[in-house]
């Protein structure tokens, strides 16, 4: 059923939706004692994501008590995470945040999310996400359902406005691999770097490769790179085109308070999201794994960096 979602998620219906994007949100708000009303869900993607990323995903890892910290062991980081998905020619981006229902309980975020259709994800992202966080913040500090229906739909405004001004011709790549490679977050001498590009290989598949859209998911978690998490989202993202065919779905996602970014490559999993409040000691950074690389690899991977 989840291969199902996803596939759907990237091939879209057979109608395709007009180019522009759409605002959803879900989970949890203290207007509603329970889920909240979901409001927006009225795309495919948008519908798909909530299956994948909240009920299979979060509420995946919650049931079967992923999070719960473990004799003495470091507490779960928590929810405050900015998302972009590229699906094909088309994305998903958002945010998500922790919140509580109107009992009280907390343990799951609220989730705003846009779906991005027919124009380039990274400048919408770059215009969107900003308005995002000032919806979060806004929906916070109320407890009113009547008060989070009109702010959502009030941030739905915007974004089909900034969807309007978005060149469908503007594909800035931000420098692909060098976007990232002489980043201090990955040591001397591009260290880090060949580290992650080595695990890469060795678990996806030769660099810059041929490869189906979907298969097996892989997660690798990468520093930042950057001083904001959405600047490292940006960034990552287009060494991202760089490495993976566009058909291949890539999913990044970076913790507000937390200097590394977590990255999927494939068709997700329950697994695979337990990243979302994993602590390093759970799952440590590629950069700092010290795998035996050869000099060759190193060259390679220079040679990427170059070619931009």
């Amino acid at each position: 059923m989840l291969r199902k979602w996803i596939n759907r998620m990237i091939d879209g219906p057979e109608t395709k939706p007009p180019r522009g994007a759409r605002f959803a949100a879900f989970g949890k708000h203290p207007g509603w004692l329970d889920h909240m009303d979901e409001i927006g869900l009225d795309s495919d993607r948008l519908v798909g994501l909530r299956r994948v990323l909240y009920t299979e995903g979060i509420n995946g890892n919650i049931d079967r008590g992923a999070w719960k910290p473990r004799d003495g062991g470091e507490e779960p980081i928590p929810f405050g995470h900015s998302f972009l998905w590229r699906l094909g020619r088309d994305g998903l981006l958002g945010r998500l945040r922790a919140s509580t229902d109107g009992r009280g309980r907390s343990l799951y975020p609220i989730v705003l999310a846009v779906d991005v259709v027919d124009l380039p994800i990274l400048p919408a992202a770059e215009a969107m996400l900003p308005i995002l966080r000032e919806t979060e913040d806004a929906l916070t500090a109320t407890g009113s359902a009547d008060e989070a229906r009109r702010l959502i739909h009030e941030a739905a405004g915007r974004i089909r406005s900034i969807a309007s001004s978005v060149s469908v011709n503007d594909h800035a790549s931000r420098g692909g691999l060098a976007a990232v490679a002489d980043h201090p977050d990955l040591g001397p001498a591009r260290a880090g770097l060949h580290r992650v590009l080595y695990q890469i290989e060795r678990e996806v598949g030769p660099l810059s490769g041929d490869a189906p859209a979907g298969g097996r998911a892989h997660h690798i978690r990468v520093p930042r790179c950057a001083e904001t998490p959405e600047e490292g989202l940006f960034n990552w993202l287009s060494a991202a085109n760089r490495l993976f065919p566009p058909g291949w779905m890539v999913m990044l996602i970076a913790p507000d308070h937390a200097r590394w970014l977590d990255l999927i490559v494939g068709t997700p999993t329950v697994s695979q999201f337990f990243c979302l409040r994993a602590t390093p000691e759970q799952i440590p950074l590629s950069s700092e794994i010290p795998y035996s690389i050869e000099p060759s690899f190193v060259a390679r991977v220079d040679g990427l960096v170059g070619g931009a």
